[in-house]
């Protein structure tokens, strides 16, 4: 992080999900850390779907097919819902971000 101008920050680590994650980078999350997930991105996306195989059934999208454009607007949004996550995860106390930047 030192050699983009970012000091001494680390990098976070969001919580894995097979298929979402690259392998061996993610925190394994327990029951607890994925309800917290769920919730963060419900509070964020009150009205899209937080299960990806719910949100495929009611979009017709094949849930096997992760690289659709309908899938990759649910995937930005789990980032989303995954970088605040990680950021409370790791207790930082300011949780900047900016889709248009």
């Amino acid at each position: 992080m030192a050699e983009v101008g970012l000091g001494s920050l680390s990098l976070l680590r969001p919580k894995a999900k097979h298929g979402f994650t690259y392998h061996g980078f993610g925190v394994l999350g327990d029951e607890a850390a994925v309800d917290r997930e769920r919730l963060i991105f419900e509070t964020l996306f009150p009205t899209i779907l937080s299960r990806w195989s719910d949100y495929a059934a009611r979009n017709g999208l094949d849930r096997k097919d992760l690289h659709s454009s309908g899938a990759w607007r649910w995937r930005s949004l789990l980032s989303d819902a995954q970088a605040f996550w990680a950021h409370e995860n790791e207790q930082w106390d300011v949780f900047v971000t900016c889709d248009v930047c």
